[in-house]
């Protein structure tokens, strides 16, 4: 067992001695509401540097090893952009059109669509109604005005990108720079930067026409659980490795958000099969080097589940630059292979009529 890094051998996956110090003594499962029957928002433990988490020095590690290993030139290149992003749409959050222009909530949201997907940064849109567990808990708490609709940008990543990571043997003996996890670090930025880059241009487009909006991008610091979402507005359903899996890329996909009080109509949420898939598919759980995806749906918050063991997890993200194994995995995830599952899907639900 190393101090900065964890190891792998036929025993399994092995933290390094840092996590073991740094790691609190309340589970991170707890935090996430494993058990719990009742629907409630979502409490963040990850991407908010904050000292009152209890998992704040875990976090650091991650950043800290990110920012090293993704390297100077990979980090400035995303900050810049992803400051850029926010500075824009702070600039434009406030700037609505006095005159509305007329519509039912069905035209609007064809015309919303239609402008959406123009964009070539999105490649999928979704809407779902907003309410309160789609927050985060403490954002909720604070925010002062609560849109009606969440309009959910849908980005792919370039799978061989992505898959970059499932061709690493004794990662922890290569030096960072030449680590494939990096080439896979590097594609997930580079998408929620893009992702973002549609969500404001999708706000702007509300705004001028007499409409509140706001863009939100990716993960880090959203005030919306942007998973559920995206899946509440249709976009995929929630795959045993505790990622959505949509349609035509699977789990090779990252999102942004715009929320708005433009009348629109939801999106029914999606049901192609994937779940009846990930039944019977062991390939993300036997993957797993840190053995934390379950074979069983859990209790989470409610909500019978796939869930993801948050304390196995995030060891081994730290170590390998928010690893994505299971994503790549995935069969959906691979070009081509999502039509035909869909096809093989309602075949086999057909059959069972």
């Amino acid at each position: 067992m190393g101090f900065f890094n964890g190891h792998e051998d036929s025993a399994g996956y092995h933290p390094p001695v840092l996590h073991e110090w740094l790691k609190p003594k309340i589970s991170g499962n707890i935090i996430n509401g494993l058990g719990e029957t009742s629907d409630r928002p979502a409490t963040p433990i990850y991407h908010r540097v904050d000292k009152k988490r209890a998992w704040f020095w875990v976090n650091i590690t991650f950043l800290i090893k990110q920012m090293w290993d993704v390297g100077p030139r990979g980090q400035i290149q995303f900050l810049r952009r992803d400051l850029r992003n926010k500075k824009q749409e702070l600039i434009n959050k406030d700037t609505v059109s006095q005159t509305q222009t007329s519509g039912s909530p069905e035209e609007w949201t064809a015309r919303l669509k239609a402008a959406a997907l123009a964009h070539p940064m999105c490649d999928d849109v979704g809407i779902t109604r907003l309410h309160k567990n789609l927050y985060f808990d403490e954002d909720l708490e604070t925010e002062t005005h609560l849109a009606k609709w969440a309009v959910v940008i849908t980005r792919r990543m370039e799978y061989s990108e992505l898959a970059a990571n499932l061709k690493q043997e004794q990662w922890w003996k290569i030096p960072f720079w030449k680590r494939k996890w990096v080439q896979t670090i590097r594609e997930v930025m580079k998408v929620y930067a893009e992702s973002f880059d549609a969500a404001i241009e999708v706000a702007a487009f509300i705004r001028s026409n007499g409409h509140t909006a706001e863009a939100i991008g990716g993960a880090p610091g959203s005030k919306i659980n942007i998973l559920r979402t995206a899946i509440e507005a249709g976009l995929g359903e929630l795959g045993k490795h505790g990622s959505i899996i949509h349609k035509r890329y699977g789990s090779s996909v990252r999102f942004a958000v715009v929320l708005t009080d433009m009348p629109l109509v939801s999106d029914t949420s999606a049901d192609f099969g994937a779940d009846d898939f990930c039944a019977s598919c062991q390939l993300c759980t036997n993957s797993c080097p840190p053995g934390a995806i379950s074979d069983t749906k859990q209790m989470v918050r409610g909500n019978l589940k796939w869930y993801v063991d948050f304390d196995k997890c995030v060891p081994y993200f730290n170590d390998t630059h928010a690893c994505g194994i299971c994503l790549s995995a995935c069969p959906w995830s691979r070009p081509g292979v999502a039509d035909k599952l869909v096809v093989k899907m309602a075949r086999k639900r057909a059959a069972k009529v």
